[in-house]
C-alpha cells in the first residue's frame, strides 16, 4: 500500500509538471490479497493536497484520494467478510486518514463549513459500508437489506450536500447517482468475495477504483466557476489524469500479484 500511494503521488506530480510545460509551449488476480501495511505516506499525501494552489492541483488531489478511498473501502469490507480483524484495523486507520485528507481538500475547495458537513456524511458512509459487510459475513439478509437502504440514503445526502456546496453547479440527482453507483459496486464486490468468486470481486474492485478516481474531476470542476472548469477538460489535463489513473492501477495489479505469490 505504501508503494502504491507514493507512486500515484509521484506520477501525478510528474504529469502535472509535464502538462504545465505543454500548455506553455502551445482487470485482477483471482485470489484474495494479504493485509496491507501501515500507510504513513497517506499523511504525506494529505499535506500535499491540503493547500492546493490551482484548480488542476485540486483535481489531481481529489482523483488520488477518491481512488484510494475505493481501494481501502474494498479492503476493509473484505476484512470483515474474511474475519481478519488485524487486516481490518489497518485498513480502517488508512480509511480515516484518507477521509481526513479528503475533508482537508474539500475545505480548500469549498470552505470549512462545507468540509465539516462532508466529513460527517462521509463517516456515516464508511460506517454503513462496514455494517453491510458484517451482514454479508453473517449471511443476514435482513441486515444487508437494511444497510443497503442506508447506503442509498447516504448517496442522496451526498447529492444534496454537493448541490448546495457547488451553488447549484451540480444537480443533486446527478451527484447522488454517482455515489449510488459507487456503493452498489462496493456491495457487489463484497457479495462476490463472500461467495469466493474472486474473479468477479477483483473486476468490481477495478471498476470501483476507476469510477471513484474519475469522480475527482467532477468534484473539482464543481468548486469553480464554469469559465475555470473548462480548463480542467483541456487535452493535456485529460492526458495527465488518464496516465495517473492507469499507472496507479498498474501498481495495484503488481501488489495483488506479489501478495498472492506470498500466499
Amino acid at each position: 500500500m505504501r508503494s502504491r500511494i507514493g507512486l500515484v503521488a509521484l506520477i501525478t506530480m510528474m504529469l502535472t509538471a509535464a502538462a504545465a510545460c505543454g500548455s506553455g509551449m502551445s482487470g485482477r488476480s483471482s485470489s484474495p490479497v494479504g493485509p496491507p501495511t501501515a500507510d504513513p505516506q497517506v499523511k504525506t499525501m494529505a499535506a500535499a493536497t491540503a493547500a492546493p494552489t490551482s484548480p488542476k492541483q485540486v483535481r489531481a488531489g481529489f482523483e488520488q484520494l477518491l481512488g484510494l478511498h475505493a481501494l481501502l473501502a474494498v479492503r476493509q469490507m473484505r476484512s470483515v467478510v474474511a474475519a481478519a480483524p488485524e487486516f481490518g484495523q489497518v485498513a480502517g486507520v488508512s480509511l480515516q486518514e484518507n477521509t481526513d485528507a479528503l475533508s482537508g481538500l474539500v475545505a480548500s475547495a469549498y470552505g470549512g463549513t462545507q468540509a465539516d458537513r462532508f466529513q460527517t456524511l462521509w463517516q456515516r458512509h464508511l460506517s454503513d459500508l462496514v455494517a453491510y459487510a458484517k451482514g454479508v459475513a453473517a449471511t443476514n439478509t435482513s441486515a444487508t437489506k437494511t444497510t443497503r437502504a442506508a447506503l442509498l440514503a447516504d448517496a442522496n445526502t451526498y447529492g444534496s450536500w454537493l448541490a448546495g456546496a457547488s451553488k447549484g453547479r451540480v444537480r443533486a440527482s446527478d451527484a447522488a447517482a454517482g455515489v449510488r453507483m459507487h456503493v452498489e459496486e462496493l456491495m457487489q464486490q463484497a457479495d462476490a468475495y463472500a461467495a469466493k468468486d474472486y474473479t468477479q470481486a477483483y473486476r468490481l474492485e477495478r471498476t470501483a477504483y476507476e469510477h471513484m478516481f474519475s469522480a475527482g474531476a467532477g468534484l473539482a470542476k464543481a468548486s469553480v466557476i464554469p469559465e475555470v472548469a473548462v480548463g480542467l477538460d483541456a487535452p493535456p489535463e485529460k492526458l495527465r489524469s488518464a496516465f495517473a489513473m492507469l499507472l496507479g492501477e498498474h501498481m495495484e495489479l503488481i501488489i495483488d500479484a506479489q501478495q498472492h505469490g506470498k500466499g
